[in-house]
């Protein structure tokens, strides 16, 4: 893939992460606290981020154990509220 058309792809993928975000606002219960992201974001917008849907059964599979808890966790959520796939199911759960 060319680099301009993956920078598409990028902006592309960052938009709908936004956007996402923009309709869940975080607020904070103490100022001084900082957000960590991760307890943000929703299922649908870390699947977005990970180009999650266009990978298959497999790819998902070989990828998990690379990816952090955080994000096994999130994409669980969202595989079982979409495909849920039993096999990827397992392998996201047990990393």
């Amino acid at each position: 893939m060319s680099l301009p058309k993956t920078l598409n792809r990028i902006e592309e993928k960052l938009d709908r992460v936004l956007a996402i975000l923009e309709q869940q606002p975080a607020t904070l219960p103490h100022p001084e606290e900082t957000i960590d992201l991760r307890d943000v974001l929703e299922p649908e917008a870390v699947a977005i981020s990970l180009d999650y849907d266009t990978y298959n059964a497999k790819e998902i599979i070989d990828r998990a154990p690379s990816l952090e808890s955080w994000q096994r966790q999130a994409l669980a959520e969202y595989e079982t509220t979409h495909a849920n796939r039993k096999t990827v199911l397992e392998a996201l759960r047990a990393g």
